[in-house]
């Protein structure tokens, strides 16, 4: 196992609108490579103050077509949850206003600290959505590579959250050979530690807006959020 503290974490991570940014240090993380030869990356967020995991299942079934106002500057709710580092998500047309379901996939893309170098872009499709969860899985010519899980679990004041990050091939009688031979080829170990402070700085910005949001959520497609300066 390993735990996260010498990575720079960099002094260009402030939100522009002045939210506080969590660091490594305000969660605990790691990566192990399970029995199966999977590498998991795993952050165990401190608690989400205000927020409930109804809040976070209705989050995650319209982050993709979510649109908010501020300011009078309207864009996705992608964006302004992390506008360092998320750049792009989508979905198909005959899915753009519906909460998503299992099953159903999107695009999405990201610039881990603002580094061109760091860019991730995935299709991913939805295992599973309700107020225990929101769970992607990734695929690679159809086989299925790996997952992205986030587990909720309401707590006094608030809502625990646990990111589990699978990265291998999960089935198959060959699967820990592959995962041992092939898979950790395939991963980029530099982008592991961008990936955890995104995660974190992710989950740490959602409190700041999520129960306003929430609570305007009848005013549809485009949310007007208050200003705040």
């Amino acid at each position: 196992m390993q735990e996260h503290t010498a990575f720079s974490e960099g002094a260009g991570q402030a939100h522009p609108l002045g939210w506080p940014s969590r660091q490594l240090k305000d969660a605990y993380t790691s990566i192990v490579q399970l029995q199966n030869g999977c590498l998991q990356l795993r952050v165990e967020h401190n608690t989400l103050k205000g927020v409930t995991a109804e809040m976070l299942d209705w989050w995650f079934s319209v982050f993709v077509s979510q649109r908010v106002s501020y300011r009078g500057d309207v864009k996705k709710a992608f964006l302004f949850w992390h506008p360092q580092d998320h750049v792009d998500i989508r979905v198909s047309d005959d899915k753009a206003l519906r909460p998503l379901r299992v099953g159903d996939e999107f695009y999405v893309g990201e610039m881990f600290g603002g580094d061109p170098k760091l860019q991730s872009r995935e299709r991913v499709w939805v295992s599973k959505r309700d107020t225990a969860g929101f769970h992607v899985c990734l695929k690679r010519a159809g086989v299925r590579i790996g997952s992205i899980c986030y587990n909720f679990q309401d707590v006094p004041g608030g809502v625990d959250v646990v990111t589990e990050a699978t990265l291998g091939f999960e089935r198959g009688l060959a699967k820990t050979l592959l995962n041992n031979f092939i898979a950790r080829l395939s991963f980029n170990m530099g982008m592991s530690d961008p990936w955890l402070l995104h995660n974190v700085q992710e989950f740490g910005y959602l409190q700041q807006f999520l129960p306003e949001l929430f609570s305007k959520r009848a005013q549809g497609n485009v949310i007007v959020l208050e200003d705040r300066g």
